[in-house]
């Protein structure tokens, strides 16, 4: 890799970092929700934590600019991250779990809960 293709790598980085944060501040002020700074740095878990009348719930969020066949936006559902998501609903003591996804250039979010979680 020569140092510009370095540079152009870090300047997409960045910019998805930064989108992911702007993604995360709308889900989470839309939920009426805190944003966690660091998520995951600290004692607090998930990128957001929300309350709502069953108590507190864990929201993580995945944002994708990833382009597949046709320049159709994808997201792959990495199975690593509900398993994670369990984990922190368990060590927060949340009552349930979302995961928020996001397509780069689409108007909506997609929300994933588990089954049980939502029949509660």
């Amino acid at each position: 890799m020569t140092f510009g293709e370095r540079k152009d790598l870090k300047k997409i980085i960045a910019t998805n970092k930064r989108r992911a944060a702007a993604m995360e501040r709308r889900v989470m002020d839309y939920l009426d929700g805190y944003r966690v700074p660091m998520s995951g740095a600290g004692s607090i878990k998930g990128d957001g934590l929300g309350y709502c009348e069953l108590g507190p719930f864990i929201v993580e969020c995945k944002y994708s600019a990833q382009l597949g066949k046709a320049n159709v936006p994808r997201l792959f559902l990495d199975t690593r991250w509900l398993k994670k998501l369990e984990l922190e609903v368990k060590y927060m003591r949340a009552r349930f779990g979302v995961l928020v996804g996001h397509f780069h250039d689409i108007k909506h979010d997609y929300a994933f809960i588990r089954k049980d979680w939502y029949e509660r």
